[in-house]
């Protein structure tokens, strides 16, 4: 299960189905920007509510975080609200998210203080470098 976005008013990025269908895999296609953040949130949260999926892989690989001490602040409030609503539409409940996985070509301040501000907002989140590593925490 696959779905690109790439239209030019959205920003690129992939969704795919792990293997064993316990996660979903987001694969960005360009730089870690609010505007790349808040596209993928609401796309995958809604496809994730659907599927009852509760733990997220965002695969930024290759691409740096150029998200503002706000703007990740704004993320993780974004991604904590889509997945609410996706799943009262869903009629699925008022469950939390279980776990998001950000993988990384290396950690910085930016994705350190990520990760500080989605824990705080109640997303259990680790930052990693190895993508293998991410998946076995998942």
């Amino acid at each position: 299960m696959k779905s690109a976005n790439t239209d030019s008013t959205r920003c690129e990025y992939e969704n795919d189905l792990s293997d064993d269908k316990t996660f979903l895999i987001v694969r960005l296609r360009e730089p870690v920007t609010y505007k790349v953040a808040k596209a993928f949130t609401d796309d995958t949260v809604e496809l994730a509510a659907r599927l009852g999926i509760k733990k997220f892989l965002i695969d930024a690989r290759g691409f740096g975080c150029e998200l503002s001490s706000l703007q990740a602040y704004l993320f993780a409030q974004d991604f904590l609200q889509a997945h609410l609503f996706a799943q009262k539409l869903e009629n699925m409940g008022r469950m939390r998210f279980h776990k998001l996985a950000l993988v990384v070509n290396q950690t910085d301040d930016t994705y350190a203080f990520l990760e500080t501000i989605t824990r705080n907002r109640g997303i259990n989140t680790r930052i990693f470098i190895d993508y293998n590593d991410a998946v076995a925490w998942l």
